[in-house]
Formats: structure tokens, sequence, C-alpha cells
């Protein structure tokens, strides 16, 4: 029998979405070091932003493309339960094209607040994408090919994270640089609208309207989620997942600057090995998630790798000081290879918790209503991505260190792991007495 990965129903979709995750990431890295260092330089008017705003490069910029997923997931869940899901595919990889041209001539002219105007714009393609893929995939897969799927699909999202960060980082201040970045954006939008026109035919449920008032709709699959049998914890850990994401991303800026004493260069290469290390961590959960009795066991211990793996990067860095050997060797001088193992293996474990969790939301979802489950998980997503990138100015503003950040980060996964076992207890706990009970 051949293998899904071989057919016509996995490489379409794959291509597409991996291109646009290129794409996505190469346009945000970009926007978020070239935003950064024009605020650290004084004076500089190409890509900087009005009232000193970046210096919080990070946070507004995850913001930009964070707030429209919040805003229209819950219209793009019902839009895809009405239209039929490839030709959705098709038209929205169409207007990707569009818009990388747009942020392609926002990188020609330099400007820093069209460029994260472009960011929102990708933002809000994205919000309409993301429940389209997400409720397709079961009816491309089967329940036990799930999991698998998730993995390869989540593994190939952190290679084009990996990608997409360090050439968007790299390149946008070096000579020529907007130009190569800019033909990279357009490139890999317009494969991915080719490889889309290929994806197979997947009917919707056939939604009969759309209602348009948004806090209403997201109320309403808020509690219907609530009432669907394993279906809202699942929906809260990805969304978790995304939070801290969002928080290391934007900490990231200021920690390699404060804490490490590196430049545009160590930003991009520390993001890269983070989402190596999640794409590692994606593909093992793949794997093992199919062999395993309960999957879920993998969430748990991935959890637990966060929580140590946080607390190291504090750790290492206030004992060590990377500073030292920062501005002569960089970032990959020898002393600091406990520091970017710490990175690889925590961003691993956030892999290994997400996986199971969604193809345990994609397999419960009930077909009638599974695009818009998806869309209400992609708008928790967005407020989870949206505070975790929020979070980090507060903890700056009250004199947090960018390094102690992370500390923080070490606490909360802890409070999070602490949850999961206490619910665990609960949840065998009811169904013994059930047993016993019957």
């Amino acid at each position: 029998m051949k293998s899904f990965v071989l057919t016509r129903r996995f490489w379409p979709l794959f291509a597409a979405q991996t291109l646009g995750a290129f794409a996505d990431n190469t346009l945000r890295m970009a926007t978020i070091v070239a935003v950064f260092a024009a605020a650290s330089l004084e004076g500089s008017s190409v890509f900087a932003l009005p009232f000193g705003l970046g210096e919080y490069a990070g946070t507004l910029v995850s913001m930009a493309f964070t707030i429209p997923v919040f805003l229209f997931s819950v219209i793009a869940g019902q839009l895809a339960d009405q239209r039929p899901r490839h030709h959705l595919i098709k038209r929205l990889k169409a207007i990707e094209l569009l818009l990388m041209i747009f942020a392609s001539l926002c990188f020609a002219i330099g400007n820093g607040p069209l460029l994260v105007f472009a960011l929102f714009l990708m933002g809000t393609q994205s919000a309409f994408f993301s429940p389209v893929r997400t409720s397709v995939m079961p009816q491309y897969f089967s329940s036990h090919e799930l999991i698998k799927a998730n993995g390869y699909f989540n593994a190939a999202l952190f290679v084009a994270l990996v990608t997409g960060l360090g050439l968007g980082g790299y390149y946008v201040n070096q000579e020529g640089g907007r130009l190569i970045i800019s033909t990279l954006l357009v490139t890999a939008a317009g494969l991915g609208a080719l490889f889309a026109l290929g994806v197979p035919n997947a009917p919707a449920p056939g939604l009969l309207k759309l209602n348009w008032n948004i806090p209403q709709v997201a109320w309403r699959q808020i509690r219907f989620a609530q009432r669907l049998k394993g279906i809202w914890y699942p929906m809260l850990g990805i969304a978790w997942f995304w939070a801290i994401g969002a928080a290391v991303l934007a900490n990231l800026p200021n920690y390699v600057r404060d804490s490490l004493g590196g430049g545009d260069t160590e930003i991009s290469l520390l993001q890269a090995l983070f989402a190596i290390g999640a794409g590692v961590g994606s593909i093992g959960a793949g794997l093992l998630g199919t062999k395993m009795k309960d999957s879920f066991t993998l969430a748990g211990i991935g959890v637990a790798g966060t929580v140590l793996g946080t607390l190291l990067i504090w750790l290492i860095t206030a004992q060590n000081n990377p500073t030292e050997t920062m501005s002569a060797d960089g970032l990959f001088h020898l002393s600091n290879l406990p520091l970017l193992i710490t990175f690889i293996l925590t961003a691993a474990a956030n892999g290994l918790f997400v996986v199971p969790l969604m193809a345990a939301l994609q397999a419960r979802a009930p077909e009638s209503d599974r695009a818009q489950i998806m869309g209400t998980s992609n708008m928790t997503n967005g407020a989870g991505a949206t505070l975790g990138a929020f979070f980090i100015v507060p903890l700056r503003e009250v004199g947090l260190s960018a390094m102690d950040v992370f500390l923080c980060m070490s606490g909360l996964q802890l409070a999070l792991f602490i949850f999961m076992i206490k619910r665990r207890h609960a949840i065998r706990q009811a169904a013994a007495q059930m047993t016993i009970s019957s």
C-alpha cells in the first residue's frame, strides 16, 4: 500500500502551507530586525517607527500578525464550513501572492509603518487560511494517519520558520538585501499558489448563512467547544503553545542585544535554532504518538521539558555571561554551546507538547462543525499569541531584564504542568468511580 506521503492528497497542501509559512516568517523576521535596528540608530528614517516604538519591535510586529488572527478566525471558520475548501485554498494562496508583492514594495521604499501594515494584512490572510487547512486534513487523512500527518506538517512548518527567520533577519540590512528578500517573498508565494491548484476536492458541510457578528459568534463557538467532549482543553493547550512561542519571539531581540551582546545575525540564528528544535520535536511527536497507548503523555513530557529548558536558559545566561565571547567570536563560540543546545531542546519539548493536541482536536471535532471549531481554535491561538507578545512589555517596564523573562516563562510552564497532572488524576478518578458504579 502506497504511503499517504506520496499521494496527491498530501503534497499540494503540504507544499502550499510550507511555502506560505516560509514567506510569512521571512517577512516577519525581516520586519522585526529592520524596525529594531532603526530604533537603535539615532536619526535613522529608514524603517523607523514613530514615538520610539521600534524598541518594542518584537512585540509590535508579533501583535500586528496575531491580532487579525484573533479578530477574523471565527468568520473564517464559518466560511470554511460554507464554501468548498479546495476553492478557498486556491483563492487564499492567490491573495497571499498579491500581499507579498505589496510587502516587497514596502521593503523597496524602506517604510516601517507600511511594512507593519503589510504584516497585519498577512495575518488576516493567515486567519482565513488556517481553519481551512486544519479542517481539510481529516478529509484527506484517516484518523490513524492524522498524528503522523500533523507531525510532518508541523516539522515542515518549523523548517520553513528556520529558513524564513534566518534569511529574513540576515539579509534585510545587508547591501542589496531588500531586493533578495522581496524576490524570496514573491517567489515563495507564487510557488505556493501554483501548488494550491493541485489540492484534491474537499466539499464543505454547507453552512447556509454567515453570521458577521464576531463577538456573538465567538462566544457561541467557545460555549459550543466547551460542551463537546475532549475539545476545550486541547484547544486551550494549543493556544498556550502559541502564547509561549510569541513571547519568545518578542523577547529575543532584547535578549540577544542586552544579555548576549549580539546583533541582527545572532537574533536570526537563535530564532532559527529555536525553530529547528520545534521541528525535531514535532517529528518526534509524529513518530512516537502513533506507537504510544496514550499520546497525551507526550504533551506532559513536552511541558516538563520546557519548564527545565527555560530555567536552564536563565541559569546559563546568568552564570556564564555569554557577552564575554560574543563580541570576538559570535554566538557559536564553544563556550556558548550549552546555551545553544538548551534552546534547541526547549523548543523540541514545545513541539512534543502541541502535536498530540492538534491531532486530538482535528479527530474529535464533528465533521459538520469542524472548520468552525478550527476557526475558534485559531481565534484562541491569536488571542494567546497576542497576549504572549504583549506579556513582554509590562515585564520590561517594571525593570525585568530580557534574561529574567525566561525565568517567568519557566514558572508559567510549571503551573501548566501541575494543572495537567491534577486534571489527569481527576479524569482517572472519575473513570474509576464510573467503573465501580457500573
